[in-house]
């Protein structure tokens, strides 16, 4: 099946039952008229048919089966040629002058026979409505004078018929007696990607009807869609020759070769050529049958049949190659002119004839120059001055003939200044605009103020001027923004130079937006307060929240601030820098830790191996088969590793390398010393909480039950330690941490008393370095060993 099909974008074209076409030619850039581009199909999957509705690129895609869109329910919708047959039901009306409207539903028997309600047996096979009706107002005007009737199908019989080959799904399908040789394709899916549509094959008994389907989808002919009858076959064989047409033509697809076609012949069902198409050359990428890969141009302009009609082989590509883009007889105007813009090229302009179609000259035009820009046969761009007035006066040396694609540049008095690169000054800083502005004659400060938008609020006081000298110096002169800018002293409104950089600094103090920070907690009125100045503190805080609350905790302060504000740039690489030295430094001292373990292992190794049993014995066993010393101190040691003895610094990853945000403040002293160090010169972002009181002491780590203990004033870190339990068997006291309610961290050593709202953290044993203190391992290897003095023996052996 295949119409019609989209071609790849490299050129190739997939053909039903065969192997792609490959080897597309591709155009290279700058030379669009000299090779096959690939160009999609009309529509997303579509192509258009020949009645103007949209035909599948190939009928498998209509999904099929399909429920046939067909309901008949009156004998208008019924064809005047159908002829009735078994199982149709017929509504027969009629009436007299003399009689009421009666009604009667008449089905044809298997027979081919009806029977009217007056008893009357008829045949009706073979005859078409309108015959019927006849037929029945006959015998019924026998029997009733003046009678009318009226005749109308109920219900269209139903009929069976087969679809064989390559469909898309074959089989046997139920169809009304209406259907036609589309409505059975469409409800079997169409043919498959193998089946073709140049000669579907009907089968009426000992008959078979070949049927060309491009003739009805492409141009309409009713001819092809045969109206089918009981135990009809439809059969679609394989697929024919393809070749496939791209480019500038109505409907780009895949098409099915009959045999004997040509060029002309394949873009006819493409719809023919398009007005953008370039009819000059029409490229046929070939093959001719087992002889040769050919790319022919065609030129469908020639008189000569063969050279504008080649023949068409299986697997050919076709493209129709597009006009070039850009208009053959466009010139161009811009400047000021009253319509600049593209204007049609006449055989002979000059210069002055083009302004005068754009409708003459604007009165800002700089009259002494123009010029023409013209793209040479080599493509290179050519300038070409003239004198502007004189052109248009008539000067043949002046008033240029123009040619295609020339561009011609009329000046302003406005941009012929701008020309001159020295022209201009330059603002910088605390100004709306700051930048580089044309310096007309006679501009001032205030002029030059002006254009850049005026001064910011943050505007310093003093303006700064920069003048290059003569003397290879810069002069610096100063002007007072208030004085200039309002007009107070006219002697500041300083005249300006060329390329004078003029300098309007911010003052460093001022605030440009409010800075805000945020205060929470057992505070009377918390909330977001604006900060009134950078040196506003932590106490003048607190006076504007109101003071504290009766329940207040100021020592447990929770300080945060913006960890950029806390480290310099330079802090922050110099820490990343120590980080790495101190990697290398610590993978050094771990080899060395490791190769000083090993070391031990074999001295230890070496000591047991020389040392007598003297005697001792394990009760319950013979001599021969007690275990000695030296073999059990050693099997031990050979099991511990140089990993369990030494363990690897533990690295600094980025985190550890950066400050928390959190500040420890003591809130206690900054109050009663305002403008000490801990009361704080507060900074935008800054989050301070306040919590409340709190009553209780937890203690945490390597206890028997962590806890929180109710305080106890004047009671050390024994009594909180006592009442969580006791220390854990693996508790280190002697490294023992109390975090204070502001989140300061003191050792146990500087611990005099225990606070409310402290946290003692008990921290496990660190992981053993030497032996001796391995143990757990040896109590282990140990305990089956009886005999108290062998073990105690290899004990100072190991532990010596």
């Amino acid at each position: 099946m295949t119409l019609p099909q989209t071609p790849a974008t490299d050129g190739t074209v997939p053909t039903p039952g065969t192997a792609p076409v490959s080897g597309g030619i591709t155009t290279p850039p700058g030379a669009e008229t000299t090779g096959v581009q690939p160009q999609p199909a009309v529509g997303a999957g579509v192509a258009p048919g020949a009645e103007g509705g949209m035909l599948p690129q190939n009928l498998n895609q209509m999904t099929g089966p399909q429920e046939l869109p067909v309901a008949i329910s009156s004998a208008g919708l019924i064809p005047e040629r159908y002829q009735l047959g078994p199982g149709d039901v017929i509504i027969l009306r009629y009436w007299s002058p003399t009689m009421e409207v009666r009604e009667a539903q008449i089905k044809v028997d298997p027979q081919g026979e009806i029977v009217l309600p007056m008893g009357t047996r008829l045949s009706v096979r073979g005859q078409t409505l309108s015959q019927f009706e006849r037929m029945v107002r006959a015998h019924m005007l026998r029997m009733f004078r003046n009678v009318q009737i009226s005749v109308a199908l109920q219900a269209l019989r139903q009929m069976l018929v087969q679809i064989n080959g390559e469909a898309f799904a074959p089989g046997s399908y139920q169809v009304p007696a209406t259907a036609t040789l589309f409505n059975v394709l469409y409800a079997a899916g169409g043919p498959s990607d193998r089946g073709t549509l140049r000669d579907i094959q009907l089968k009426r008994g000992q008959k078979v009807i070949h049927l060309d389907f491009y003739r009805y989808l492409l141009k309409g002919e009713s001819s092809q869609d045969i109206e089918l009858q009981p135990g009809d076959a439809i059969f679609i064989p394989l697929v024919g020759p393809t070749v496939s047409i791209a480019g500038e033509v109505k409907r780009a697809a895949l098409y099915e070769l009959k045999g004997g076609e040509r060029l002309q012949d394949v873009l006819a069902m493409a719809g023919g050529l398009l007005p953008t198409a370039l009819n000059r050359r029409v490229v046929v990428d070939t093959v001719k049958p087992n002889q040769q890969h050919m790319l022919i141009d065609v030129d469908l302009s020639s008189s000569a049949p063969d050279r504008a009609n080649p023949p068409i082989y299986d697997g050919d590509y076709i493209q129709a190659l597009e006009l070039k883009p850009y208009r053959m007889n466009m010139v161009n105007i811009e400047g000021p002119v009253s319509r600049p813009g593209s204007y049609g090229l006449i055989e002979g302009m000059t210069v002055a004839d083009l302004v005068r179609a754009a409708e003459g000259l604007m009165g800002d035009a700089y009259p002494d120059r123009a010029d023409i820009y013209r793209l040479e046969n080599d493509e290179t761009l050519k300038l070409l001055p003239f004198n502007l007035d004189k052109a248009m006066a008539g000067d043949p040396e002046h008033n240029l003939k123009i040619i295609r694609w020339d561009r011609v540049i009329v000046y302003s008095q406005r941009e012929v200044v701008r020309r001159n690169v020295s022209q201009f000054v330059n603002i910088h800083g605390s100004v709306l605009k700051p930048g580089i502005y044309e310096r007309p004659d006679g501009m001032r400060l205030r002029d030059l103020l002006m254009v850049a938008g005026g001064p910011l609020p943050a505007s310093y006081s003093k303006i700064e001027i920069a003048r290059a000298g003569q003397d290879s110096s810069t002069q610096v002169i100063n002007a007072d923004l208030e004085a200039v800018w309002n007009k107070q002293d006219e002697s500041q409104n300083i005249v300006l130079q060329n390329q004078d950089q003029v300098y309007v600094r911010e003052r460093g103090e001022f605030i440009e937006t409010p800075m805000m920070i945020e205060l929470r907690g057992a505070v009377k009125v918390p909330g977001f307060y604006p900060l009134k100045s950078r040196e506003d503190r932590l106490s003048d805080l607190i006076e504007r929240a109101g003071g504290l609350r009766g329940d207040a905790f100021p020592e447990g302060i929770e300080f945060q601030r913006n960890p950029n504000l806390l480290v310099s740039d330079t802090q922050r690489k110099t820490a990343s820098l120590i980080a790495q030295i101190l990697r290398i430094v610590n993978e050094d001292e771990y080899k060395r830790r490791a190769a000083q373990a090993e070391i031990e292992k074999i001295q230890v190794l070496s000591a047991t191996s020389g040392t007598s049993n003297a005697g001792i014995t394990i009760p319950g066993t013979t001599t021969n088969n007690t275990p000695q010393p030296q073999q059990a101190a050693g099997t031990i040691i050979q099991g511990i590793s140089a990993s369990e003895l030494v363990s690897r610094a533990r690295p600094l990853v980025d985190t550890d390398l950066l400050p928390a945000g959190r500040v420890v403040v003591n809130m206690n002293k900054a109050l009663k010393e305002k403008g000490s160090s801990d009361d704080v010169v507060l900074a935008e972002g800054d989050k301070i909480t306040i919590p409340t009181k709190p009553i209780t002491v937890a203690v945490e780590g390597a206890v028997v039950q962590p806890s929180s203990l109710l305080h106890v004033p004047g009671q050390k870190v024994d009594y909180y330690v006592n009442n969580a339990g006791g220390y854990a068997p693996d508790a280190a006291p002697e490294r023992i941490l109390v975090i204070r309610a502001n989140g300061h961290i003191q050792p146990i050593k500087q611990v005099r008393q225990v606070g409310t709202g402290d946290i003692i953290f008990v921290p496990t044993k660190v992981m053993a370095q030497k032996i001796k203190d391995k143990w757990s391992t040896f109590d282990q290897a140990l305990r089956p060993i009886t005999n108290a003095a062998l073990a105690f023996r290899i004990m100072q052996l190991i532990l010596r």
